[in-house]
């Protein structure tokens, strides 16, 4: 199933085809600085095809490829609650650099913010940001979300500690 806006934005299942591009979209600092390190440094032909893979079997997770006027751009993903959590999520995402700033973020996460509430029956989607991830804040803000909280140096990336800001949408904010 193929989510598309008019925008130009459309949701994709990954294909081994988009591994290259992948790859050359993740080895950039300015994009793992704000990773998990569940993408390592450097980002290869290997780990992308194991990614890619996983993605096609995962029932822990919703993943899609993120295309812009037809060329893939990026990956944004749905983290299923397991057990008492069964009914969250929680949404995370990057798109290439050379694509910030055009409003691709923000329709992204508010496409899959709708088709978890819709097609997974999940009552609230979270998002974990690092706070010096500005952009990203002001991404999960225009699609709804709110701060639930700011963790404490929760994050250790980099050689530093990063304070971690909770937010949240909930289905019924969602009109």
């Amino acid at each position: 199933m193929n989510l598309v806006n008019v925008k130009k934005i459309t949701l994709r299942k990954l294909e081994f085809s988009d591994c290259q591009r992948m790859i050359d979209l993740v080895n950039n600092k300015n994009i793992t600085k704000n990773l998990l390190d569940r993408f390592p440094i450097p980002f290869t032909f290997k780990h992308a095809h194991r990614f890619i893979e996983n993605t096609k079997t995962s029932q822990s997770a919703t993943v899609f490829g993120i295309e812009y006027k037809g060329e893939y751009v990026g990956n944004i993903e749905l983290m299923h609650g397991q057990d008492v959590y069964r009914k969250g999520a929680i949404i995370g995402y990057f798109i290439g650099e050379e694509y910030w700033n055009k409003g691709i973020a923000s329709a992204a996460v508010k496409m899959m913010v709708d088709y978890g509430f819709k097609y997974l029956d999940f009552v609230k989607i979270s998002a974990l940001v690092f706070d010096k991830n500005i952009a990203s804040q002001k991404v999960l803000e225009k699609a709804g979300f709110k701060v639930e909280g700011i963790f404490r140096k929760a994050v250790f990336k980099n050689e530093e500690y990063l304070n971690e800001i909770h937010y949240a949408v909930f289905s019924e904010d969602i009109v």
